[in-house]
């Protein structure tokens, strides 16, 4: 299911890549994360995710947050 690894995701790879192209599927340990808000108000967080190839900060936005806030424990 993994799409990417943290050391696949590269400022060379996104700027190829169409803002509405961007989704990858990753797992790893989340090592921190802040959380954040919208100028609305909508819960928010990055967070640093951790695999075996290396580490990534990813901003995980209101809509899939909201489904998935049990996934993004530090740990």
């Amino acid at each position: 299911h993994i799409t990417a690894l943290c050391n696949e995701i590269t400022p060379e790879l996104l700027a190829e890549v169409p803002p509405q192209g961007r989704d990858y599927v990753m797992g790893g340990i989340i090592g921190s994360s802040r959380k954040l808000a919208t100028r609305d108000g909508r819960s928010f967080i990055a967070a640093e995710v951790t695999d075996l190839s290396g580490t990534l900060e990813v901003t995980v936005w209101p809509d899939l947050y909201e489904r998935t806030q049990d996934m993004w424990v530090t740990g």
